[in-house]
Formats: structure tokens, sequence, C-alpha cells
């Protein structure tokens, strides 16, 4: 499967960017970094892009027709989206066969926008997980696919 992925240094994004570069079946044909202040040390994400060979860009502007040409020439099946912090817009989606999935570091609806994993530590939530859902037009607002539940132990901190 062709995949276009728009993520965020941290665990997240190059967590995912490494799983799919072991899936035999799947060829990321582009990694969309993120560019803002939040994004202040993105070297994991371009070792990974440098080491698999993969194209990767930090655009300003998503709505660019530049750069939404250049992720319609990647002929995407899937675009997924990993603590990106920036909206997708519909030019980019609607580029990708299946459209596109989010995954985010919360059991959704719970813990929606940035942080997630700190809020739940820091409430004293004793289970944490993950949701992968379908992109909308509002932030982790869509049909959720698949979720897995994990425990938040005493001891465990955002680290």
């Amino acid at each position: 499967m062709n995949i276009v992925i728009f993520a965020s240094p941290g665990i997240m994004g190059p967590s995912i960017v490494l799983a799919l570069m072991k899936r035999a079946q799947d060829k990321i044909k582009l990694i969309v970094r993120a560019s803002s202040i939040h994004a202040a040390n993105p070297q994991d994400l371009i070792s990974l892009a440098e080491y698999g060979k993969i194209p990767h860009c930090a655009p300003d502007d998503l709505n660019d027709a530049a750069f939404v040409q250049r992720v319609a020439r990647c002929q995407p099946e899937l675009i997924i989206v990993a603590s990106f912090d920036r909206k997708i817009p519909q030019s980019v989606i609607k580029t990708a066969r299946f459209g596109a999935v989010n995954v985010h570091p919360s059991l959704l609806p719970r813990y929606r926008g940035a942080c997630p994993e700190f809020w739940a530590i820091r409430n004293g939530d004793t289970t944490t997980g993950v949701t992968l859902h379908k992109l909308s037009d509002i932030y982790d607002e869509g049909d959720v696919i698949a979720q897995e539940i994990c425990e938040i132990k005493d001891h465990d901190t955002l680290g």
C-alpha cells in the first residue's frame, strides 16, 4: 500500500514510521514533518527518512497547490497522521484512495487535542490507550476504527 505520513517528532511519529518501514507490503512515499515551533527536534524523523530513502518535507502551507500536487504524485492509498499539529486540508485527503486516519495517543473521546498522555497521568487515570480513527473536519472526532487500552502504573511518567 502506498502511504503518506504526516508526523511530528517525539514518540508517536517515529514509532509509526519505523513500524511501517518494517512492513514489506507497505511503501511510505512521503513523510511530511511538522514545521511549527512544537516540532523543535525533527531529527528522528529526518534520520528515519534518510535511512529508508523516503522523501520528506516540512511545508509551511499545507494548502499550497505545489504541496498538494506533490502528495498527489505519490498516489497515496492511505494518509496516516501521527501527532501532527495542523489540520490536513480536504484537498490533500482527497488524493488518497482510502482517505486519512489518525493515530491518537488516548482513548477518544477522552483527551482530545495535544499531550493526552500528560493529562491521563496528571489526572490520575489508571488506564489510557491509543485510538485509530478516520480524519474528520474536527480534530480527534472522526469515526473510531480501533482502540487499544494500556494500564498506567503508579511509577509511570510521561517519559
